[in-house]
């Protein structure tokens, strides 16, 4: 006959992945590979949307570069800090979202959406690992 002699139940608070403001790109990424705008606000997710959408010729972290084309973007129903898994309320393009670590490249979302395919890399702070940031991919 089996019984239980003793149960350990731990509780922990889900975290979802979600970006937020700037992190630094990690090293074991190849320069020039990922477009990591600065940005000083919550809107990470728009900001790697927009460098994708309207690639500027220089200085592509800059979040002036796509200041002009802020509101052309509909974000209703989307709130801030994106979570991955509310991606699939904003798609009309092909978002692909991808984790890099130092021993390769992971996939996080995977449009079903038809179209122009946008690849975005979430980053981790190494510090803070719950703090993301999303930059798009070249």
């Amino acid at each position: 006959m089996w019984r239980c002699e003793t149960l350990d139940l731990r509780i922990v608070q889900y975290q979802p992945f979600r970006g937020r403001s700037y992190i630094k790109t990690p090293a074991y990424i190849p320069a020039r590979s990922v477009i990591n705008v600065k940005n000083e606000d919550n809107h990470c997710f728009e900001w790697a949307i927009l460098s994708a959408l309207c690639p500027a010729d220089e200085n592509a972290h800059r979040p002036a570069k796509y200041q002009a084309h802020l509101r052309e973007l509909n974000f209703t129903g989307i709130k801030f800090l994106v979570k991955v898994t509310d991606i699939s309320k904003f798609e009309r393009q092909k978002i692909q979202v991808y984790q890099s670590t130092s021993s390769g490249l992971y996939p996080l979302h995977v449009s079903k959406q038809a179209g122009r395919e946008i690849d975005l890399l979430l980053l981790t702070d190494p510090k803070e690992p719950e703090k993301t940031h999303y930059g798009s991919r070249t």
